[in-house]
This record gives C-alpha cells, structure tokens and sequence, in this order.
C-alpha cells in the first residue's frame, strides 16, 4: 500500500514494489491523502480555516487503517496475506507511525526519507537543521568539487555582510541577484528572504538529483555556472544568482521580487488562496503539527549556506494569522521520542536514505532492533529508492533496492512470521 502525502494521487505508476506485487501475486493499493487531490471531506468547505480543522497526521493514519480493512474485505483477502505499506519523505513518517500504532494492519513497513527526528523535541532542531546543511555541504564537495563550494560560501558571506544594511549596499546585491524588481530589495530581512530561496534551490537541487534521470547531475551543471561568475564578492553572489534562476526562475530571467517575502510565498495561502490548494493545506499541517515546519525555520548554525534565523514565534504568529491557529506548533507527542526510544520496540520496519538528499539528516541511520534496519544509497537523492527499476540506475542503487525486497520477503512473505 503506497502511502500518499502532501500531494495529489494521480493514479498508478510503477514503484519499487511494482514487480515485487507482479511476482507474488499481490494487490498494489494507492491512497490519497485528505486534503490533497480529490480526498476531500469537507466538499469545498475543506479548505477553510475551520474546515482544515480534521487534518491531523492521527486522522490520517486512521483513514489508511480503516482503507485497507475496507479493501482487504471487499477483495476477500484471506487473513494470513500480510499487507506492506510504503511511502517517502512525509508519507515516510506515515509508514514508521502506521507500523507503530496499527501493527494487526500492517506486517512491515518501508520509511524511505522519513524525516522523523525534525518532529523530536528530544532532539534540538538547530542541530538537525545543520546537519542537512552538512549534507547539501557533502554533497556539492563530491558531486561539484571545491571551487563551487567555495563560490557559493563566498556568496552568501558577501549577502549576510555589510551591503544588506544599507540601501546602496542593498543595489549592488540586487543588480548581482538579478532581481527582477531590484526596489523588493527594501531591507536586510529581504536580502535574508532572497537568501533563503536561493538556499531552498539549491536544497531541491539535491533532494531530485539523479530520480528522473540517473545519468544528470544537476549540481554539476548548476556549478558550471557558479564558476563562470567574476571571482569576486559580488561575482560570487551573481553567479549563484544565475545558476539558481537557471534552475528554478528560467521564464522569468531573473529572481521573482516574491522571493523578497519572508517566509516564501507566504501570503499567497491566506484564507480566500484558491490558487495553491496543496500549499495551504501542507502550511496549516506545519502550522498545526509541524510536518515539518523545518521547511520554513532556515535556522542553523553557520554553514556555505549561511546563517540566518526566522524567529520561532514569526512563524506561530502568521500561523495564527492566516489560519487561527491559537497554539501552533503541537507536535504529535505519541511520536516526539528519540529514534531508539521510539522504535526499539516494534520490527519489520526499514529506514531508507539517499547519501546526497537533505532531509535525510531527519531520519534514521542506525538499526534501531534486530528487525528494524536502517540502509543508506551513495549519490541517491530523496526517497529515490521508491522508484521503479530504470536502466542508468547505480549498481548501489539496484543493491539498495534487492536488499529492501529481501527484507520483506524474509520478515512477512514466509507463512512463519504470518500473524494469525
């Protein structure tokens, strides 16, 4: 059972389980998420404040335990049939939870980039959050080589410095930015939103890297950019512009004033946006929960992506403002545990990670019991694991993928570790 998350369902598409439910004559079972797509409870009341009142991560983890009884039932599926449920990133989080609370419903579970520990307090979020900027650091390191690096550190020391307080300072770095509309960049907290934007490129860039096409590297290209750039301050920081509107802003030909918004986009999901229904329903779960408000608090020690700080109660404050959300930020606390005190005590649960995806400083990377593995893939991305068998595909990748089967079979495809 592919589990959905902070997006539509489309429909069926071959997925790492695909010939695994081809061969063992399995039912492949794909559910959408409430609030995304088409699954939504409220009609078009849904996506109201006081509608968006029933989107809570134990809701949907009790709308996928209640589906797959229904659909078990309704296909005449004999009891000793396991059922398998997988998902990635947030839907990652949904699989180890579902193992977790509903084990008679689920006999195993694959949590591929789960980013668990961004919602344990026991875990101090700033030390997280910098450990994905250690990743994104690793990442560009081997897969771009130090001169870009170097460039893109350079770039950011030059925007967090002097210039940004300044309203000369302030047209240098917008002619540099190629901003679209250099008068957005009206104060050192826009110079600060630009930043966190071109950081957010650069995190997609890593977080896709190679799931489309195996043989692209995309950070490589992007640095070819970077290193064509003057080898000066404001060189570095025009460089880094270009490559990040390059990658992200191509039509526009230059960097949206937009990006000046702090957080990002953040007025589009008001109460009356109909434009964006995903981002307001994935906001009030930040907000509400945070799944995972981490997308938002660019907090983190200083790194070559710099270092800048959006105030908790920023956040909790628009988060009132927008949705009337009086407490923000309550993290399910049956999952704010450390790793080990949290998983140590259930099995048939695998943790998988990709070497170059950011989020996966979020997740588990040790066995946290004899049946709860944890593997990661070289130069794999996020939640690149799920996809189906492609030709281009690493030999690491391919071993990821037979080990993960491997698992399943010997933990719920063997009648002896059948529950009855």
């Amino acid at each position: 059972m592919y589990l959905g998350n902070e997006s539509p369902l489309p429909g069926a598409w071959p997925t790492i389980f695909s010939d695994m439910a081809r061969d063992e004559g399995g039912l492949l079972l794909y559910a959408e998420h409430r609030y995304y797509g088409e699954s939504m409870p409220l009609g078009n009341r849904s996506l109201t404040n006081e509608g968006l009142v029933y989107l809570t991560v134990e809701q949907v983890l009790a709308d996928y335990a209640e589906l797959v009884t229904a659909v078990r039932k309704l296909n005449n599926v004999p009891r000793s049939a396991p059922t398998i449920c997988y998902g990635g990133s947030y839907g990652g989080n949904l699989a180890a939870y579902l193992r977790l609370q509903y084990p008679r419903q689920f006999d195993a579970a694959l949590a591929s980039s789960a980013v668990v520990k961004f919602l344990m307090p026991a875990i101090p979020f700033l030390k997280t959050k910098y450990d994905s900027y250690k990743v994104m650091t690793n990442a560009l390191l081997d897969a771009a080589g130090k001169e870009c690096a170097s460039r893109v550190n350079r770039a950011y020391a030059t925007m967090q410095g002097g210039l940004a307080y300044s309203a000369e300072g302030r047209q240098k770095l917008a002619a540099a930015l190629h901003m679209c509309q250099p008068a957005a960049l009206d104060s050192s907290e826009a110079v600060n939103a630009v930043g966190s934007v071109i950081r957010d490129v650069w995190w997609g860039t890593f977080q896709t890297m190679y799931r489309a096409n195996p043989k692209f590297n995309a950070a490589a290209a992007m640095c070819k950019i970077v290193n064509a750039a003057p080898a000066t301050d404001l060189g570095a920081v025009e460089g880094v512009a270009q490559a990040v509107i390059a990658a992200e802003f191509e039509d526009d030909k230059c960097i949206p004033s937009e990006a000046a918004i702090f957080p990002f986009g953040s007025e589009d999901n008001g109460p009356n946006a109909t434009d964006d229904p995903i981002m307001r329903a994935w906001m009030y779960q930040c907000c509400r929960q945070g799944f995972t408000v981490s997308t938002h608090m660019w907090s983190a020690y200083p790194s070559i992506y710099g270092y800048w700080a959006m105030p908790v109660q920023f956040f909790k404050d628009w988060c009132t403002r927008v949705y009337g959300v009086k407490n923000p930020l309550q993290y399910p606390r049956q999952f704010t545990y450390t790793p080990h005190k949290l998983f140590a005590g259930t099995s048939n649960l695998i943790f998988s990670n990709g070497e170059y995806d950011p989020w996966a400083a979020g997740s588990v990377f040790t066995a946290q019991a004899p049946r709860v593995p944890a593997i990661m893939t070289p130069k794999a991305s996020h939640r690149q694991d799920l996809s189906a068998a492609q030709a281009g595909n690493t030999a690491a990748f391919n071993a990821t993928q037979r080990q993960i089967k491997s698992w399943i079979r010997e933990w719920v495809l063997t009648p002896k570790h059948h529950w009855e």
